[in-house]
């Protein structure tokens, strides 16, 4: 018996054949212990006397990270100690998508930026650090494209209550030309069921500012009498593997020889929980 399938493949539903989880970090470290130097967490220049360090961690119902590990407290006077961590792979087209969950207990006393995103050019000139995560005097969450002094700026009209956890998705998106990458910035207090049709900030560009590939995520403290907590970092290029935690991508080879497939009028079905795949073949026997 001999069969021959040719094969074209026609997919249902909203799924990506490039999306990749890039980095999930529940902050699972010693209590009071350096961000830098746990995990795969790096500081570019060394010697800095304030350090983001590990301390208890979040919820936030519905969330995949919710409760698990400790979190990193942004507690800091200075901005000496910037942890790096770098994905697996530069970022080169669609959308870098991190979700985290983020509790301002105490309002900063002077704005400045929080994480933002990095290209893999680290020297001792270049500071390639767009999509930045800011928090204002009014405690309120914004973005920048890249130096908030020097760069387009927004912030949400909510004030954070101190007393909620949020959680918030910086989004990083690699547009088609020169200079015209866009940042945005989600904020929710229940748990979203797919990505809105727009942005609580942005999204923001800059004719001014180079665009980036991404390669790192940064987290920065800036101001002593701020008390923040940020825990549950889920970095991918879709929105349904970092916000929602599920894979939105075509199954493996090894993933199909798990799953239902059956034959219906000379198309192969496979069917992978509510997802099927519609695969148009000829079998000669």
């Amino acid at each position: 018996m001999r069969k021959v399938i040719l094969i074209l493949v026609f997919v249902f539903g909203a799924l990506s054949v490039h999306a990749e989880v890039l980095l999930v970090e529940d902050f699972d470290y010693n209590f009071g212990s350096s961000v830098a130097g746990n995990g795969g967490w790096f500081l570019q220049y060394e010697g800095g006397t304030d350090l983001i360090t590990i301390s208890n961690g979040l919820e936030f119902e519905g969330y995949a990270q919710s409760g698990i590990g400790n979190g990193a407290l942004i507690a800091c006077e200075s901005s000496s100690d910037i942890p790096h961590i770098a994905f697996p792979t530069e970022i080169t087209s669609g959308s870098v998508y991190v979700a985290f969950m983020i509790q301002a207990t105490l309002p900063v006393g002077k704005s400045g930026w929080l994480m933002c995103f990095r290209d893999n050019q680290i020297t001792n000139s270049a500071f390639n650090e767009n999509g930045r995560l800011l928090i204002n005097t009014d405690n309120q969450l914004g973005i920048s494209v890249c130096k908030p002094q020097s760069s387009t700026v927004e912030y949400m009209q909510q004030e954070l209550d101190a007393q909620t956890v949020y959680l918030a998705v910086l989004k990083y998106e690699i547009k088609s030309g020169a200079k015209n990458d866009e940042t945005s910035l989600y904020v929710f207090s229940e748990m979203p069921s797919a990505e809105p049709a727009l942005p609580t900030v942005g999204p923001l560009k800059d004719a001014n500012v180079a665009d980036i590939n991404p390669k790192h995520l940064l987290l920065r403290g800036f101001d002593e009498d701020a008390w923040i907590l940020i825990d549950g970092i889920r970095a991918a290029t879709t929105w349904e593997e970092a916000v929602l935690g599920v894979s939105s991508a075509l199954p493996s080879a090894k993933t199909m020889n798990a799953v239902s497939k059956r034959f219906e009028n000379g198309r192969l079905v496979i069917t992978r929980g509510a997802e099927s795949f519609s695969v148009l073949g000829t079998q000669i026997e």
